[in-house]
């Protein structure tokens, strides 16, 4: 996004630019200002998101001076912005001054003008610079962060990394990290980013009426209440406490989910009992009355069944003994005696009703197609 931003700023001539800034930019006091509204597209919304960051590792090298903003560009040093110096006595007229209003009329600095806004250090920096000249050309921009001021894709990323949360860092690690299925990974990844359709959110989205607890009643569902402040949630944390560290309960949600997580001996039991705990709320939530019929303890006996039952499952997944020898199982077809054929089959039941039905395939002692067959049973 910093490199699309730059590339707005100093291409003005390619025509995607110009179509940008056609779009998206407005006239605002003789400067051009780029806006963004909850109808723009998210590209756009992702540029304007990187300009700050952008301008502050942008310089600009003065030529004429007429479209250097005299306090609110880095024009003078890499580190400096002159807002960030004006004496108090100050008295200013004109904030969104350009630097060619600050030189007199043989085209040499304003002495006068600037001891009287500027403090000496200032002033001495400024005195090691030649003024603009009116007749040379425009502004040039430079980045900043490069000796030569071209823009590089390496210290732009620097420049994101040193701004990046180190705490946000480390939670997204932790979770890339987790030890268990795939499939509770990804739901871990959608509870970090508050995307779950709890009741409150069925609520923005007009698909309820009511946003509170299931089983609260008078508590609005939040993904947090549902994992961790609901009374039948609490109830199962408090059982599992022998066997889930379940640490931190008054760390901010994302922080107590990502320690939890990271936990080397019970990281796996954890994130499981998470999932666990939001099949149920979501149950309550889209049958509309609560799923938990049981008594804490009892629903900690069942939940624990399919908890460990996942673990267990896992575990032996990552084993690579067990999945080299399973896989050898899964590959070991026998083929049938010459002239002879095989006949592998399937069934399945669709509960609710009760109806079955029956499918398979015919091969040869070559493993060739011969037939296949399917069959409803009632």
């Amino acid at each position: 996004m910093i490199k699309l931003a730059w590339q707005i700023l100093n291409n003005g001539s390619d025509l995607w630019v110009q179509v940008m800034q056609g779009k998206y930019f407005k006239h605002v006091d003789g400067q051009i200002v780029a806006m963004k509204r909850s109808n723009h597209s998210s590209l756009w919304k992702a540029i304007v998101e990187a300009l700050p960051l952008m301008k502050s590792a942008t310089c600009w090298i003065i030529i004429n001076g007429r479209t250097t903003c005299f306090w609110n560009h880095r024009w003078l040093d890499h580190d400096i912005f002159l807002r960030d110096h004006i004496l108090q006595t100050a008295n200013l007229h004109h904030e969104d001054s350009y630097v060619a209003e600050w030189i007199d009329e043989n085209e040499e600095w304003n002495w006068k003008k600037l001891h009287e806004c500027l403090p000496s250090n200032i002033i001495s920096l400024i005195a090691g610079m030649e003024p603009p000249k009116s007749t040379l050309g425009e502004v040039k921009c430079i980045w900043g962060l490069e000796r030569d001021g071209r823009f590089r894709l390496k210290s732009a990323y620097n420049l994101v990394a040193d701004q990046m949360n180190t705490e946000g860092v480390i939670m997204w690690k932790n979770l890339w990290k987790w030890k268990g299925p795939y499939r509770t990974k990804h739901f871990l990844w959608l509870v970090m980013h508050d995307r779950l359709l709890a009741n409150k959110e069925r609520v923005k989205r007009k698909m309820t009426t009511n946003g509170n607890c299931s089983h609260c009643k008078d508590v609005e569902e939040t993904t947090e209440h549902t994992m961790r402040n609901c009374s039948k949630t609490t109830a199962i944390w408090e059982k599992f406490r022998s066997k889930v560290t379940n640490k931190e309960r008054d760390l901010p949600f994302k922080e107590w989910l990502s320690r939890n997580l990271s936990d080397e001996t019970h990281g796996v039991d954890f994130g499981m009992i998470v999932w666990h705990l939001w099949n149920k709320g979501m149950k309550s939530a889209w049958m509309g009355r609560c799923m938990w019929k049981n008594p804490p303890s009892a629903e900690l006996r069942h939940g624990s069944r399919s908890i460990k039952w996942h673990c267990r499952m896992w575990r032996e997944a990552l084993d690579p003994l067990l999945r080299i020898e399973r896989s050898r199982l899964a590959s070991a077809w026998q083929p049938p005696p010459e002239g002879s054929v095989q006949v592998h089959s399937d069934g399945s039941v669709l509960s609710p009703s009760g109806s079955a039905a029956v499918g398979g395939l015919i091969r040869d002692s070559l493993g060739r197609y011969c037939a296949t067959f399917s069959c409803n049973l009632g």
